[in-house]
C-alpha cells in the first residue's frame, strides 16, 4: 500500500496524562495548483491519549495553522522519494520560525532533528 506522507520529527512542547502538544515536521506528496511533488509540512499537533482500555488515540491538526512549501517537483508519485527524501535543514528552520511566531512560541531549533533525517 502506498503511503504518500512520512513524519520526520515531532517536537514535544508539553505532555500530560490527557494529551501531548507538539510541532510535527513531515513530507507529503501532493498537488497544489500547478505544483506537484513533495511538500515539507510544519504543523502544530495535539495527540489525545486514549482512555484506559481504549486501543486508539486521536491526533488533531488545526487546519490552516501550519505551513508548507514545495521542496521537490515531481511529475508522478514515487514511494521511494517519499520514503527517502531528506529536506534541507534551512527549509525546515524557515517553516519552524514561521509556525512558532504564528503560535506565539519560542523558536524551535532544526538542529534538534537527528542529522540523518535532513540534508
Amino acid at each position: 500500500m502506498q503511503n504518500k506522507s512520512r513524519d520526520i520529527h515531532e517536537f514535544i512542547l508539553s505532555d500530560n496524562e490527557k494529551e501531548t502538544k507538539g510541532i510535527l515536521v513531515s513530507i507529503c506528496f501532493q498537488q497544489s495548483g500547478s505544483n506537484k511533488g513533495l511538500f515539507l509540512h510544519v504543523s502544530p499537533v495535539t495527540t489525545i491519549k486514549p482512555e484506559k482500555d481504549s486501543p486508539t488515540q486521536s491526533i488533531l491538526v488545526r487546519p490552516m495553522a501550519g505551513r508548507r512549501m514545495l521542496v521537490k517537483q515531481m511529475v508522478r508519485f514515487s514511494q521511494k522519494q517519499v520514503d527517502t527524501f531528506k529536506p534541507e535543514k534551512d527549509d525546515v528552520q524557515n517553516l519552524l520560525n514561521i509556525v512558532c511566531r504564528a503560535e506565539g512560541m519560542d523558536i524551535l531549533d532544526a538542529n534538534l532533528i537527528p542529522s540523518d533525517l535532513l540534508s
